[in-house]
């Protein structure tokens, strides 16, 4: 079930010969047999790849930081939030603006004689 490419991978079909690297391909090319031999992927019970202790966001986000990188992350998380309320916050400020755009065009026949008017007006000027 695997593709071509990596099925000629596995049987060494695409391996040169005279390569000075050939014997660290070969050695990764059996590497690579011995650990997907078992392997199902369509068992649903075999979590052979994901073995270890399950880790946290905080966990996996602080392993390796610095106090500036830390910075940087909560920042940017900050920031995030701020321009993402950014147009809902628009939104709410303008709507009123744009309800009073209309002026008293409340009906589709004071909406017509609005929209004639500003074409009378285009026609003069």
């Amino acid at each position: 079930m695997l593709p071509t490419t990596e099925k000629k991978f596995l049987n060494g079909d695409d391996l040169e010969t005279n390569t000075a690297d050939s014997a660290l391909v070969s050695n990764l090319r059996k590497e690579v047999q011995k650990r997907v031999s078992e392997f199902d992927p369509t068992d649903p019970q075999d979590n052979t790849e994901f073995k270890g202790e399950a880790m946290e966001f905080r966990d996996l986000s602080h392993r390796e930081v610095n106090s500036c990188d830390k910075c940087y992350l909560y920042t940017g998380m900050f920031l995030s939030f701020v321009f993402g309320a950014a147009l809902p916050a628009t939104f709410i400020v303008f709507s009123e603006l744009i309800d009073n755009l209309g002026g008293s065009a409340s009906s589709e026949d004071a909406i017509l004689e609005n929209v004639e008017a500003a074409a009378r007006a285009a026609e003069l000027g």
